[in-house]
């Protein structure tokens, strides 16, 4: 099967679990915001930095998930390394899963994550710094 197959499949699927419960919610406040917007569920916390989402990640399974991850590198936009090993830690276990972009990192970050997600046969990247933002980091709706 083809990875652009493998995406479409993944995108239609996130597609239908992003409205919420079916899916599972990891990272900073962005996730904590599409979290509650969707009534899903996770560990999310307003603040949390790309090792706290780490810590996050090892406390859920997240074998067969659909997973949202937004990896804090809004919280430290230097951190790429813990954002890297986390992106591929979600890879290797969930089904699939959404990454959230960041609008408060440079332009080379952002490009990095979405080249990140790109190369991952079950990631589908949601580009939030091409959203409205109310504060320079966070959308200005979560929809």
């Amino acid at each position: 099967m083809s990875k652009w197959f493998v995406l479409f499949l993944v995108s239609v699927s996130i597609s239908s679990y992003a409205t919420g419960a079916d899916a599972l919610f990891v990272g900073d406040s962005i996730a904590e915001g599409y979290k509650l917007a969707k009534k899903g569920t996770g560990l999310t916390r307003v603040g949390a930095s790309p090792k706290m989402v780490n810590t996050f990640l090892n406390r859920v399974d997240l074998k067969n998930q659909l997973v949202v991850l937004s990896t804090g590198v809004s919280n430290d936009c230097q951190d790429l390394g813990t954002v890297s090993k986390n992106i591929n830690y979600v890879s290797d276990r969930a089904k699939g899963f959404m990454l959230l972009g960041t609008l408060k990192c440079n332009k080379q970050t952002q490009d990095w994550l979405k080249l990140t997600c790109m190369n991952l046969h079950n990631c589908v990247y949601f580009p939030i710094e091409q959203l409205k933002s109310r504060d320079g980091v966070h959308p200005a709706r979560y929809e």
